[in-house]
């Protein structure tokens, strides 16, 4: 039971990342996740950087694909944000027991006919990092792109989805 209680929110985060990319590229083309790597792309590199590798808050040109993959994991450089605190008390590092298997867990996406692998699902939905938890512990962690184990990543809207489920899941354990 665990373990399908695992695989299920395994798939739902697959169809979470998948869904929402397969809709916005229906109208275009966009180059792979390998072609838009924003490391290799060379988005902000030299001093100055090239200017056709220059993104700027002023124009928008941050916020444009496929700058945006390098702007997401540098948000603090054009725009004010907030701190948030973790608290005073010395942090708890989380456990790892990385499973080599998630990788290639298979699926079919919503509107596809043909599997694909989770590994597949992050390059096509140009995922820049993705954690998975179970029972406390790290079992799966990837990063791509700009994002580092160190870095921070822009979350936007997505917080308010990941702050209900957690808010869900805490109060029907009782651990509130």
């Amino acid at each position: 039971m665990k373990q399908l209680y695992f695989y299920s929110r395994l798939f739902f985060c697959s169809c979470l990342l998948y869904g929402t990319s397969s809709k916005a590229q229906e109208k275009n083309v966009y180059p792979t996740a390998a072609e838009s790597d924003p490391v290799k792309m060379g988005w902000m590199v030299g001093s100055p950087p090239p200017e056709n590798r220059i993104l700027r808050f002023e124009d928008g040109s941050f916020f444009e694909f496929p700058g945006l993959r390098w702007s997401v994991a540098h948000m603090r450089q054009f725009m004010p944000t907030t701190n948030v605190s973790r608290g005073l008390g010395p942090s708890n590092p989380l456990q790892e027991a990385l499973r080599e298997d998630i990788g290639g867990v298979t699926f079919i996406p919503l509107g596809e006919k043909e599997p694909m692998t989770w590994e597949e699902s992050l390059q096509k939905t140009y995922a820049d990092g993705v954690i998975i938890l179970h029972h406390g512990k790290i079992v799966y962690e990837k990063y791509f792109g700009a994002l580092t184990p160190e870095g921070q990543h822009a979350a936007m809207s997505v917080t308010k989805s990941f702050t209900g489920d957690s808010g869900h899941t805490a109060r029907k354990r009782r651990n509130y």
